[in-house]
């Protein structure tokens, strides 16, 4: 509890400093960003969320902020939402690893094995050797029956 309330207490301390940056200079993106994870580790990610719609306007194509944006949608499972913020990162960037990766997770989430498998695909495209990824495809070609399933009969 000591260790936790100290921690809080640096968080709150951080969250001034940045604060007081971004007074000085509105459009200074690092300050918003610390910010927004200082928001996560506090676990106020509406706030996060929030903050990070902000500071989009002044830079609707950083790739940091949508990256975090979908992550944080993704563990709300906010799905739609998660699923434009990536698409977004893979229009911009089209080799970027990750976010085709999350697109996979998320379209297996949603139960659209076509699409995860596009996604997946992508990945290995620049990743040829990606055990995970590999993993996740060989899954999805090959499901495992249900325990819940009856047997035909």
């Amino acid at each position: 509890n000591k260790l936790k309330a100290e921690a809080d207490s640096l968080i709150t301390q951080a969250q001034e400093q940045f604060a007081k940056a971004v007074a000085l200079k509105d459009d200074y993106t690092p300050a918003h960003f610390n910010q927004v994870l200082a928001f996560e580790l506090q676990g106020n990610i509406d706030a996060a969320i929030d903050k990070l719609l902000r500071i989009r306007e002044f830079n609707p194509q950083d790739i940091d902020v949508l990256y975090e944006l979908g992550t944080l949608y993704a563990g709300k499972n906010e799905n739609d939402k998660a699923i434009a913020a990536f698409s977004t990162i893979a229009e911009l960037v089209p080799n970027h690893a990750n976010a085709h990766y999350s697109l996979g997770v998320l379209y297996e989430r949603i139960g659209d094995t076509a699409k995860a498998l596009q996604e997946f695909n992508k990945v290995l495209e620049t990743n040829t050797n990606n055990q995970q990824v590999l993993d996740k495809i060989n899954a999805l070609n090959n499901p495992k029956p249900s325990e819940n399933t009856e047997p035909a009969g």
